[in-house]
């Protein structure tokens, strides 16, 4: 499934956006969604961590 993240991670719920990702899901960071895939980012590493 796709998912789409177009707003900064901080202004949503973040760890429930990770509970819906399954394994071969894809998120499409759009717009402020992108900031998450800045290196060091504390949203990074969950995502890194997800399925």
């Amino acid at each position: 499934m796709l998912h789409t993240l177009p707003h900064c991670a901080s202004g949503v719920d973040f760890p429930a956006l990770l509970r819906l990702l399954k394994e071969g899901d894809a998120l499409l960071l759009l717009q402020d969604g992108v900031t998450v895939a800045i290196e060091g980012n504390r949203f990074l590493e969950s995502l890194r961590d997800a399925p």
